[in-house]
């Protein structure tokens, strides 16, 4: 790879991840929200035992004229490829075009539905290619090792979308940069942390004969608000169910050349195994351990004007796009969240629109 083939964007964009635990109708108000704060897209999450998430992108498109939207992110085991091609052939139609699929390995609720995340890469490999192909309107059959599918041809005119390859570890990250017109790296602020996860994506582009890098992508855990400790604690939380999930192995710290703090290993170690909970309040009891040097390397986190000088060190880096998940300090709001990200980003709120109606 040369290095014309890297990014330097001359702007960045910026996206929000709902998770999918909304009523709908609270949905389609917060989705009017973040488009009239001129971000630019809109993901959901797809967690088994939430709302289902293709009910929601519909709620979303209906809601929304301009933003990108989808899930974030779909995965080739709770679905088949075939499934997710036609979720998002039915999306694209509803939207007008403005689809776009975030495709990973998925592990979320795989231990109640007694799925493996064993060859994952290889799963997701097949299914991207499962889904290309249908979505090209072509007659596609594969006896993959992990997917199959036989003679099966989209029945409705096919529209492609683009692919975003959600990836963390070397195998998804190479296949990201071999297959995906997008790559979506989760947990990653420093440009240390970056550079090392950009490695592997230029390796597999570079292997597949690809003479660009794809679109990046970066999910981060955001905290933004007027108080900024009370924002760093917040992150914080969010930070703790990050680092258990993952323990013992923090690969993050290893690459920036830390190590858990002794207090943090000790409650990690006798904490049992990671409960898969989204309420942050189950790991509040790790904050005191967690110093700002390992948070800051993973979340956006601080007052508006701290997050705005976060935010410029990645647009240095060539990010195409931050799609935050909002993370409240107390006595905020998600949307709270949103409004001040808006300003650390230097985005215009819009108008709102003019709602017509229909003569019954």
């Amino acid at each position: 790879m040369t290095e014309d083939a890297g990014h330097q964007p001359q702007s960045m964009d910026h996206g929000v991840l709902l998770l999918s635990d909304l009523p709908h109708a609270e949905l389609a108000n917060v989705s009017r929200h973040i488009e009239l704060h001129d971000y630019d897209a809109i993901w959901y999450a797809d967690e088994r035992f939430f709302h289902e998430p293709y009910v929601g992108l519909a709620v979303i498109a209906g809601a929304t004229e301009r933003v990108r939207i989808g899930p974030a992110v779909a995965d080739p085991r709770t679905r088949h490829p075939a499934l997710v091609a036609a979720a998002m052939n039915s999306l694209a139609e509803l939207s007008g075009g403005r689809a776009v699929l975030a495709f990973g390995a998925g592990k979320s609720g795989f231990h109640n539905l007694g799925l493996t995340t064993a060859n994952s890469a290889t799963a997701m490999r097949e299914g991207i290619d499962v889904i290309r192909s249908l979505l090209a309107g072509k007659a596609t059959t594969l006896d993959g090792d992990v997917v199959t599918i036989e003679a099966a041809r989209m029945r409705v005119p096919p529209i492609e979308v683009p692919i975003c390859v959600a990836a963390n570890g070397p195998l998804t990250l190479r296949l990201a940069g071999a297959a995906g017109d997008a790559v979506m790296i989760p947990h990653c602020r420093s440009p240390q942390l970056l550079h090392h996860k950009l490695a592997q994506v230029a390796i597999g582009a570079e292997a597949a004969g690809r003479s660009s890098m794809p679109r990046l992508i970066l999910r981060l855990d955001a905290s933004v608000g007027p108080d900024g400790e009370a924002a760093r604690w917040a992150a914080k939380t969010r930070l703790a169910r990050t680092i258990w999930a993952a323990y013992p192995d923090v690969e993050y710290l290893r690459v920036l050349g830390l190590e858990l703090p002794r207090g943090l290993e000790r409650l990690l170690s006798e904490a049992g195994p990671f409960p898969y909970s989204f309420d942050l309040r189950v790991y509040e009891r790790f904050v005191p351990e967690i110093p700002d040097e390992l948070l800051h390397p993973i979340c956006l986190a601080g007052t508006s004007s701290d997050v705005a000088e976060q935010l410029a060190d990645l647009r240095a880096e060539g990010v195409d796009e931050i799609a935050i998940l909002p993370v409240p300090p107390p006595d905020m709001t998600a949307l709270d969240v949103m409004d001040h990200y808006a300003v650390a980003a230097s985005l215009e709120p819009s108008e709102p629109r003019q709602e017509t109606r229909k003569p019954r």
